[in-house]
């Protein structure tokens, strides 16, 4: 049999012709999820096609070398790379399904592989030995460029825009901190920026999270939110990063940079402190242990690398020092210099510091904050000679040896901060020629002192702490709760607020609309209300900035059935969740769907309640959380019915909750039904949103609805 055979040709035709079908309705497909998977193949094969082209093209250019005419072996190379690039461009499109890509690189890499495979089959197609030479080998140079051109953008989906690019290093602009600075922006978002940005940007959105901009950030991806406020356990940065590095699931990647011990302790312990992206340094007491302990992570400004003239320290006497309690690193990549940390004061003792001397050349910077260094270690401290950095923040020094640090001629900066160290003993310290800064905020020594220390040593930057600007106006922080867990209320139970500053003044609202400084009500007194209400607050005061409007949602206690049931079972995992969690008054937060919540995606909820007795119902009030980031919308439709008895409902009103056109922060959304009637039996259905939209990360996902309380008023 010759081939190829003329139903191979049909065959390769065909699928060409369904690559380029399926290419122009690429934003409507709906893959099952059996081919989204095979299209993972589509990495694995890419370079199958473009080796075999390009070897064919170089066979045809020499092909008048050979003693024997390669006719055969051109046909049957150019069949199979024809065969193998539809095939691969394929995989792709069912691969590009999955979502997390830059639309235009995605259209730019799926067209050049459309055109890839287009063109070969077009040279399969059409070669026969000796004739079209000229229209064969135009398409051959027509081909190359390509797929270089469908490699690239391929690269830069993968790897960055600009992968193959070869570009000039900027000379970046280094951020000056400051007190003022967030915490966020000076230490978090660095770690962020180097670990996780190559992953997770506008380019290449791995898990469609995008985390180069604040509002996609928060947003999160496929999985929801990557932290949880307050709950480092169940924030999901730190699950992945905590993960074996072998786990497929574990973040970074296997191969990349990944986080370190003390990078995931600072992200622990910043959202267990409720992960405030706004919130600075100077919001902090200057003696708590989480302040300086971030403090630490800022880069000292320094116009290069400095070059060590000493040699490295011996591996295996770094890992025989280094423990659970200690790390040892390099200064930077390929330095000999070294950065030890203490990091749990159970675990120091001067021993471990004498211990430490073995390094005493190699160790540049020493971090003993919050240990319980005494003055006494100072004789071990003295031993390394080349130390520049050293902290001391809330150790237990008083200053008393501090003469013996001259033995450390290269000693640049020393913090001292929450020590008992006076004037008497910082003197002890100007005497060293290379000292440049003394961190010296909540210690022994007063504002005063320090102002006299700037005059007699203008040589040395005295540091203490942050100094308000009386001119600078300062925003106010948002109304609190005085009971902020009651959320359900009764006849007698009141709305109260509070706020932690004097001589503040808070407005309020009722209806919905944004308060405002001069026309809202002013709060004076405990209020009440009859039925679910969203209640808006700002704090106010002359010479301040007005505070973000705090936002809440109440619920009016209503009558409980006597009995209910489900007549659709949640989604997994949420099906072991019972009826009964709608009517308990247990209000659910949206930043942990997990518990108090029944969840629906793939069907819709649908549960009937019972009354003993006809009763008289105004309204029916169901609950649910909106949490766009986490695929959680409003209900696309909401059904209610009634009868007076269980077996005999009627439909009684539908709504359909107005979608979003855009990412909203997550709240709780209270939806009304009317119903103004007497009745035994009361049945709810609510439909979730089938197609995220367009503007969603998940555009063309099936969304999630939530649900945590009904309440019969």
């Amino acid at each position: 049999m010759k081939f190829p055979t003329l139903m191979f040709r049909y065959f390769l035709l065909s699928l060409n012709a369904l690559l380029v079908f399926l290419s122009i309705f690429s934003d409507r497909l709906k893959l099952p999820y059996s081919l989204v998977f095979a299209g993972k193949l589509h990495p694995l094969m890419l370079h199958l096609p473009i080796g075999i082209l390009l070897i064919v093209i170089l066979i045809y250019a020499v092909r008048n070398k050979f003693s024997t005419p390669p006719g055969e072996l051109i046909r049957f190379l150019f069949y199979l790379g024809a065969f193998t690039a539809v095939i691969t461009a394929l995989f792709g499109l069912f691969l590009s399904q999955e979502g997390g890509y830059d639309e235009q690189l995605l259209f730019n890499h799926q067209w050049s592989g459309v055109a890839i495979s287009t063109i070969s089959a077009i040279l399969a197609l059409g070669y026969e030995p000796g004739k079209h030479v000229k229209i064969l080998s135009l398409t051959m140079v027509l081909l190359v460029p390509v797929i270089v051109a469908g490699s690239h953008f391929g690269a830069s989906l993968t790897h960055g825009e600009g992968y193959l690019v070869i570009e000039i290093p900027e000379n970046k602009t280094k951020k000056i901190v400051s007190d003022s600075t967030a915490i966020f922006e000076a230490v978090i978002e660095p770690i962020l920026e180097s670990k996780c940005y190559s992953c997770h940007n506008e380019k290449k959105a791995k898990g469609q999270l995008i985390m180069t901009s604040m509002q996609s950030l928060l947003e999160g991806g496929k999985h929801g939110k990557i932290w949880v406020a307050g709950d480092p356990l169940n924030s999901h940065i730190l699950q992945r990063a905590s993960m074996d590095e072998d786990n497929k699931k574990h973040m970074p990647p296997k191969g990349k940079p990944q986080l370190t011990e003390l990078e995931i302790k600072l992200l622990n312990d910043w959202i267990k402190m409720g992960a405030d992206t706004k919130k600075s340094f100077v919001e902090l007491p200057k003696s708590d242990s989480f302040r300086i302990f971030a403090a630490s992570f800022i880069p000292k400004q320094q116009d290069a690398q400095v070059q060590y003239n000493f040699t490295s320290a011996s591996p295996s006497l770094i890992a025989r020092l280094e423990s659970p309690y200690l790390s040892i690193q390099p200064l930077y990549q390929g330095s000999p210099a070294l950065r030890v940390d203490f990091l749990i004061r159970e675990g120091f003792s001067p021993s471990i510091l004498k211990e430490l001397n073995k390094l005493a050349v190699q160790v540049v910077e020493l971090n003993l904050s919050s240990m319980p260094v005494k003055d006494e270690d100072i004789v071990a401290i003295s031993k390394f000679t080349n130390l520049r950095y050293l902290n001391l923040n809330s150790s237990m020094v008083t200053g008393k040896g501090f003469e013996l640090l001259k033995h450390c001629a290269h000693l640049e900066v020393i913090s001292l901060s929450g020590t008992k160290v006076d004037p008497g003993s910082l003197i002890l310290l100007t005497s060293m020629k290379q000292l440049k800064k003394i961190y010296c905020w909540n210690s022994a020594t007063s504002m005063a002192d320090v102002n006299d220390l700037k005059k007699k040593y203008p040589d040395i930057d005295w540091e203490y702490g942050f100094i308000a600007d009386t001119s600078e106006h300062l925003k106010l922080t948002s109304p609190l709760l005085r009971n902020d867990e009651q959320k359900v209320l009764g006849k007698n139970d009141a709305i109260e607020f509070r706020h932690p500053m004097p001589g503040v003044s808070i407005r309020y609202t009722i209806d919905g609309r944004e308060p405002d400084s001069a026309s809202s009500p002013v709060y004076d007194k405990a209020f009440y209300i009859s039925e679910a209400t969203r209640v808006k607050a700002i704090a106010v005061r002359n010479g301040w900035i007005t505070s973000p409007v705090a936002d809440f949602s109440f619920f009016a206690r209503g009558r409980k059935p006597d009995y209910s049931r489900l007549l659709e079972i949640p989604d997994k995992p949420y099906s072991a969740n019972s009826v009964e969690l709608l009517t308990d008054e247990k209000k659910g937060e949206t930043s942990d769907l997990k518990s108090g919540w029944l969840g629906y995606r793939m069907g819709h909820f649908d549960a009937k309640f019972y009354f003993k007795e006809e009763v008289s119902l105004h309204q029916v009030v169901i609950s649910t959380a909106k949490n766009i980031g986490s695929f959680v919308m409003p209900p696309q439709k909401i059904e209610v019915w009634a009868g007076k008895d269980s077996m005999n409902n009627k439909l009684i009103k539908t709504i359909y909750p107005v979608q979003p056109k855009e990412y909203e922060p997550d709240r709780i959304e209270a939806y009304k039904v009317v119903l103004d009637g007497a009745y035994k039996s009361v049945r709810v259905v609510i439909y979730p949103v089938r197609s995220l939209p367009k503007w969603h990360g998940g555009k063309g996902e099936k969304a999630w609805i939530f649900l945590d309380e009904i309440f019969f008023n």
